[in-house]
């Protein structure tokens, strides 16, 4: 039978080793998904998905990425991956979010003249 290395810490299960391996980048819808190992004797791989939809309404990358460290403490945190990289991640699908409005906002202008 497998050991299980993991504990319960307020409710979440946290795994004491977990080693995130690659980040994935969606933008329609916008996610973000991290590939990690439980352990590094693990072989299997495992994917964390976060639906940022209302998320990026707030627009600030700042913001985001600390709401995104608060809410989900067992995968996102500075020892399993650093700050800077989930900011990055972050603000590629916030200036998407910006380039895809001001384009569509030109569109409609562009219609409105003729």
């Amino acid at each position: 039978m497998e050991e299980r290395d993991f504990k319960s810490e307020g409710g979440i299960f946290t795994f004491p080793q977990l080693q995130a391996i690659r980040f994935t980048l969606n933008y329609d819808p916008p996610q973000i998904g991290m590939f990690y190992k439980r352990s590094p004797r693990e072989t299997k791989t495992h994917l964390f998905l976060v639906q940022l939809n209302n998320l990026l309404l707030l627009g600030d990358p700042d913001k985001i990425t600390e709401v995104l460290f608060q809410k989900y403490p067992a995968f996102l945190n500075e020892a399993v991956v650093s700050v800077e990289q989930v900011y990055r991640l972050v603000a590629k699908l916030v200036d998407f979010l910006h380039s895809m409005v001001s384009q569509l906002t030109e569109e409609g202008a562009k219609e409105e003249v003729f």
